[in-house]
């Protein structure tokens, strides 16, 4: 049985002070084991994917530095998106998850 994929925003159109002072919300993704994130838009920043299994320990799963997408399989409690560099540009942050 295969579920419908979730989709969501992580971060829309982020910008300058921003990035650096604000995580993306935290996602649950409990029961879902496949997922992907598209980082797109034009910057000059560093995008962690971090995913935890217990909601207070965090790990990163990918830094990501130029627009692309990522895909990830394993069961995860909840992830999220941090910008912990940023010097320009604007950063659009979707994902999709789904249980196979």
């Amino acid at each position: 049985m295969t579920a419908y994929p979730l989709q969501f925003t992580l971060f829309s159109a982020v910008t300058s002070a921003q990035a650096l002072s604000t995580q993306s919300p935290v996602i649950q993704v409990l029961g879902r084991n496949r997922h992907a994130v598209a980082v797109t838009g034009t910057f000059n920043a560093s995008v962690l994917i971090e995913a935890t299994l217990d909601g207070t320990n965090w790990a990163t799963l990918a830094t990501i530095t130029t627009p692309q997408v990522t895909q990830f399989t394993g069961l995860y409690q909840d992830i999220r998106v941090t910008i912990p560099t940023y010097t320009s540009g604007t950063i659009t942050v979707t994902a999709i998850t789904q249980r196979t």
